[in-house]
């Protein structure tokens, strides 16, 4: 069965390696794990500058000025996560 998605306020799926930037930031999702961890990058827009942090499933951190919270992540044929960011 295929979940539906239904996104809020602020809310993004970013797939593995996938780029989208955010109040000048460029975000990446490094990795999505079967423990419920994701890896997450935040650069200055159109750097190499930035920030990588792992996240677990439930948990807020802020990198580099961007709070990003960790809703779900998916990892079995795509890898990619369901977050929050502002």
């Amino acid at each position: 069965k295929i979940e539906e998605l239904v996104l809020g306020e602020n809310e993004y799926i970013l797939r593995k390696n996938e780029k989208i930037t955010i109040n000048g930031k460029d975000i990446v999702l490094e990795q999505s794990r079967t423990n419920g961890y994701i890896q997450v990058s935040v650069y200055n827009k159109g750097t190499v500058i930035g920030d990588t942090e792992d996240i677990s499933r439930g948990e807020t951190v802020e990198i580099n000025g961007i709070t990003i919270t960790n809703l779900k992540n998916y990892y079995k044929v795509e890898q990619y996560a369901w977050l929050t960011m502002k």
